[in-house]
């Protein structure tokens, strides 16, 4: 069977995980989340180029901030050292990952991998 990578295949799967499925959908540069918007914005050559598992993952993982990482303010020791929301970002990357595979198991190992 031939998956075709597309909007609809994002939006399937991107509402089906998500808590209550209310989120919106737009083409941009980069692969991002707007947590406070639930906003999901995808690369369209990006599903043209990469091969569905690949994407899948991609879609996984930001569907996974949808689900797992809540909008805090920045802490006064992030505003004096802006370079720890890189540190930050690793680290949430690295725990919505593990939910993902703790939640969805199968359906999401290969994918992250």
């Amino acid at each position: 069977m031939i998956i075709k990578v597309n909007r609809q295949y994002i939006e399937l799967i991107t509402k089906a995980l998500s808590q209550d499925g209310r989120v919106k959908f737009k083409e941009g540069k980069n692969w991002q989340v707007n947590i406070k918007t639930r906003t999901l914005t995808y690369n369209q050559n990006d599903l043209n180029q990469y091969d569905p598992m690949t994407c899948k993952g991609i879609i996984l993982h930001e569907t996974g901030h949808l689900k797992y990482t809540s909008v805090k303010q920045p802490s006064k020791l992030q505003k004096k050292y802006p370079a720890l929301q890189d540190v930050y970002n690793v680290a949430e990357d690295t725990r919505i990952e593990n939910r993902l595979l703790q939640e969805y198991g199968d359906f999401a190992k290969e994918a992250l991998a």
